[in-house]
C-alpha cells in the first residue's frame, strides 16, 4: 500500500483528507521477538486463559492456539 501523510499510531497510518487506512502488520510471532524467559511464561500463561475464555469465532480459537503454540516453540529452542 502507498503511504500516506498524516499521523501514525502503532503502524496505522491515518490520511487527514481520507478514510482510507495504510496498516503495516507484521507477523504473530514478533510479540515473542526480545521477550525474557519469564516474560514468555507469563505471556503463555495469558495466552492459555484467552483461549480458555475467547471461543467466540473458531477464527479466535485457531489464533489462540497458534499463538500458545509459538510460544512454546520459542520457549524450547
Amino acid at each position: 500500500m502507498e503511504s500516506k501523510q498524516g499521523s501514525t499510531k502503532g503502524g496505522v497510518h491515518l490520511a487527514p483528507d481520507s478514510k482510507d487506512l495504510d496498516i503495516e502488520v507484521n507477523g504473530p510471532y514478533m510479540v515473542f521477538k526480545g521477550l525474557t524467559v519469564e516474560e514468555m511464561e507469563e505471556l503463555r500463561d495469558d495466552i492459555t486463559l484467552h483461549l480458555d475464555l475467547d471461543r467466540a469465532t473458531p477464527t479466535h480459537v485457531e489464533y489462540w492456539k497458534f499463538t500458545h503454540r509459538h510460544c512454546g516453540d520459542f520457549l524450547n529452542i
